[in-house]
């Protein structure tokens, strides 16, 4: 049985209907996701992650608290909430979920791991032989949603301009954590070096489509015509919280250094 159950089925939607559907189930108070009380009494789990981060991503926190409460033995089954907003405070949660399952030499030498990785793939582009200049950096355009456009929040900043060897096309937002709505008129104006589709819970199928999709609006952006909007699994690489934020940091890379020989060798 599925744990979770929600009456939006995004496979069967268009971006701009599941935003819809959305925004008028938060603007009525509705909870997009609800657990399977069955399946949570079947699976007797010892321990639960969630997160009460992002209301659109997963169950409210407190409904988790409350179906664990009803539905499990007390003291069986530990909760543990997860609300990393930078991409260092996503490492931390690797030592904390190490340390709640007994193992937390796991989380410290996952976490080591992890910023190796990530040191490599900056490193490689620091070989760049076309890039010398911090003004000259690849100026990337991340969008996890398309209809409308959002640009990246939380992690994704610090991926793109502190890890993949870029800048942020969207630089004028600040001050906020969350990803935030754009107007094309805004993208077309910040003029993005390249562009990566990689919207929140789909995969690689998926964004490549609805890239697709928005051709007509993508169009007239110098990245279009320089052959440089790519489309990259969001849901795998991109909008969970974990280790695979690594290989995500390489995909930016790899996109916005595409040409550059010297870059393309290190990171493949």
């Amino acid at each position: 049985l599925p744990l979770t159950v929600s009456h939006i089925a995004p496979s069967k939607a268009t971006q701009a209907e599941i935003d819809l559907a959305v925004k008028t189930s938060l603007h009525d108070g509705l909870s997009l996701y609800n657990l399977n009380d069955d399946a949570l009494s079947q699976a007797q789990p010892d321990i639960i992650l969630t997160q009460s981060l992002c209301e659109v991503c997963a169950v409210a926190k407190d409904e988790v608290d409350d179906k664990v409460s009803c539905r499990l033995p007390p003291n069986q089954c530990q909760v543990l909430s997860l609300e990393p907003e930078s991409l260092e405070e996503v490492t931390e949660t690797f030592v904390r979920i190490a340390d709640a399952c007994g193992v937390p030499e796991r989380g410290e030498e996952l976490r080591r791991s992890f910023w190796e990785g990530a040191e490599r793939v900056l490193l490689a582009t620091k070989k760049s032989g076309i890039v010398k200049t911090k003004e000259a950096l690849p100026k990337l355009l991340f969008l996890e949603w398309v209809d409308p456009p959002f640009n990246g929040g939380h992690w994704i900043p610090d991926m793109v301009e502190k890890w993949s060897g870029c800048r942020t096309a969207t630089s004028w937002v600040t001050n906020t954590c969350k990803s935030v709505q754009l107007s094309w008129q805004q993208i077309y104006d910040a003029d993005p070096d390249l562009v990566v589709i990689a919207c929140c819970g789909f995969d690689l199928k998926r964004n490549e489509k609805d890239a697709l999709a928005a051709r007509e609006l993508l169009k007239p952006l110098r990245a279009f015509k320089e052959g440089r909007i790519y489309a990259a699994d969001g849901n795998l690489y991109f909008a969970r919280p974990g280790p695979a934020l690594r290989e995500g940091i390489a995909i930016l890379s790899r996109c916005a250094y595409d040409g550059d020989k010297d870059v393309v060798k290190e990171l493949e």
